[in-house]
């Protein structure tokens, strides 16, 4: 759960996110999915328009509340060592 700082002025928001990997056969290669889910609990008065910038930036947002964005992603990673991984999503 994000609180802002200045509740009359900035958005709330809570989000949860889940990421799952398994393993392909014997290899050092792993397969891979993610979701994410953010709910605008509360809208700002600081911006006009309806739109905010996600986790990035909260923008204070007017008529965002009640407001729902759902990601997903699938992809798959390489682990040449144990404490390096390169992937792709």
């Amino acid at each position: 759960m994000l609180l802002p700082t200045d509740r009359g002025e900035e958005s709330s928001l809570s989000y949860w996110s889940n990421h799952l990997d398994h393993r392909f056969g014997n290899s050092n290669i792993y397969v891979l999915g993610e979701i994410n889910w953010y709910h605008y609990m509360g809208a700002g008065t600081a911006f006009p328009l309806p739109i905010e910038g996600g986790d990035l930036i909260n923008l204070g947002s007017v008529g965002v509340a009640g407001n729902d964005i759902v990601t997903g992603a699938f992809g798959a990673k390489y682990k040449p060592s144990g404490n390096l991984e390169l992937g792709l999503a």
